[in-house]
């Protein structure tokens, strides 16, 4: 099968897989329950050195073991097929949740460019454009890999852009403050507050693990896969570290922590009155971003349950020419659109799902002891290896 997917690519989806909505809105959430800048600061420091030793384990791992629907085929490998199966199953359901939530949301941002009260309209008719917009998607996804590839790389690069134009901002802004307090010192520092902080900024920098599922999508994938994660995660940290320094600065601590919406409000002190239908429009491609990227990387799970024969036959087929598993691709997006209409109660067991989500996390970075200990690796003899190894996936636990 060819190998459509360059290392460009590949470190677009990890960008895109990480960067999604959460880093437009969790800083306010973040500096309320930090309480200072010191906590603030440290929190989200904190979060990207783990998430960092995450990104170079799975690097390994993704050198160790590159194959379609990775996330599956190395914990069936680790463990066994019916327990990758049950812990796949559930986390694809609840990546089709969020990716169903966060489409809704994008098209929340898009109806607020034309109609001033969003709540007048039926919910079913929100839903309804939102299916629109997944369909467009997937069939941009049908066409080819190589296709939805580049529109991802277009949707990730105008995110980028977005969050650039936040990082300058302080230089366009007259009143800007004090990164530090003068009067914050190393006593201001609350080991609660400062944990506080790890579900909000832990969330805004999971999801790079499931660039594993890319692994046979891309030439000589054990060199490629750990330069595409260690180059994607290193932009996101100076984007993450850049942006919150932008937040402090442009709005005030205080500020920061009493708004929820941080983004739109520093696009309105640098645009003025356009900046509401400006902030809608680049919203809406940010999210679409990271509904598109969903759509290249669940199905290849589903291809690869299929492929054990966990799934009927039809969503292990992948096709030729097009690289894409079509069935697998029309059984997630088919998920997904289910999610909407089933959102109100889904939402109740959404930290059930989440929970999931936690338990193949953990299940997939403990699986570099195995490679480790069978010495696997599929193409090559001298596979990516990391540093400080057993120490730094220890760390991760």
């Amino acid at each position: 099968m060819k190998q459509t997917l360059s290392r460009f690519d590949l470190t677009m989806i990890v960008i895109s897989l990480v960067i999604g909505m959460g880093i437009f809105r969790t800083p306010a959430s973040v500096a309320a329950d930090a309480g200072n800048q010191l906590v603030f600061f440290a929190a989200w420091i904190f979060a990207g050195i783990v998430s960092l030793c995450g990104a170079l384990t799975f690097a390994e791992i993704g050198s160790r073991y590159p194959c379609h629907g990775g996330f599956y085929n190395i914990m069936a490998l680790t463990y066994n097929p019916a327990t990758a199966f049950s812990i796949n199953w559930a986390t694809l359901i609840s990546n089709a949740a969020s990716t169903a939530a966060v489409a809704l949301a994008g098209t929340e941002y898009l109806f607020a460019v034309f109609i001033k009260d969003t709540n007048e309209i039926a919910d079913i008719y929100k839903k309804l454009f939102c299916i629109g917009i997944i369909l467009l998607l997937f069939l941009i996804n049908y066409v080819g890999l190589r296709m939805s590839a580049t529109m991802q790389n277009i949707l990730m690069m105008m995110k980028i852009g977005m969050i650039l134009l936040i990082i300058v901002s302080p230089f366009f802004i007259s009143n800007t403050h004090a990164i530090f307090d003068s009067n914050i010192t190393y006593k201001s520092f609350s080991l609660l507050a400062f944990s506080m902080c790890f579900k909000s900024v832990f969330f805004t920098c999971g999801g790079y693990q499931q660039t594993v599922n890319f692994g046979a999508d891309i030439p000589d994938g054990n060199k490629q896969i750990p330069k595409a994660i260690i180059t994607g995660f290193l932009v996101i940290l100076f984007l993450y570290i850049s942006i919150n320094i932008a937040y402090v600065s442009s709005l005030g601590f205080q500020t920061l922590a009493n708004t929820k919406t941080p983004a739109a409000l520093i696009i309105q002190q640098m645009i003025g009155e356009k900046a509401g239908i400006a902030f809608s429009f680049l919203m809406f491609f940010c999210v679409m971003g990271y509904v598109n990227v969903c759509m290249l990387s669940n199905p290849r799970v589903c291809y690869a349950m299929a492929k054990e024969q966990l799934l009927p036959k039809v969503f292990g087929e992948m096709h030729e020419k097009t690289q894409v598993p079509r069935a697998s691709l029309a059984l997630f997006s088919a998920i997904t659109i289910v999610t909407l209409f089933l959102s109100t109660e889904f939402d109740k067991i959404v930290n059930i799902i989440m929970f999931f989500d936690s338990i193949s996390f953990v299940g997939l970075i403990s699986s570099i002891f195995y490679l480790r200990h069978k010495n696997i690796s599929l193409l090559s003899d001298k596979p990516y290896k990391i540093m400080a190894y057993p120490i730094l996936p220890i760390f991760l636990f």
